[in-house]
């Protein structure tokens, strides 16, 4: 999860990635609600608790959530993951 990203914030300038110990840092646990890890925020508009079970699905599943998270009709939240893919 953690490379995946780091890969994905080198690709882009509009992407900034960061890991964050909640065990070091318990306030951004609290702020971020973080139950499960790893969590996955996109410019603080849309989250994913957990990771999916393959690389592939977690490239497509970021992609989705930048979208998501860059379509101001879409209330900020949990990801919604498409009916069609």
């Amino acid at each position: 999860m953690v490379r995946l990203a780091y890969t994905f914030a080198a690709g882009s300038r509009m992407i900034d990635a960061r890991v964050i110990g909640i065990h070091e840092f318990p306030e951004e646990g609290k702020k971020y609600e973080v139950v499960l890890v790893p969590k996955t925020w996109v410019n603080d508009r849309v989250f994913l608790d957990g990771a999916a079970p393959t690389k592939g699905m977690m490239e497509r599943a970021y992609v989705l959530m930048i979208q998501q998270a860059l379509d101001d009709t879409i209330p900020p939240g949990k990801f919604r993951m498409p009916e069609k893919l």
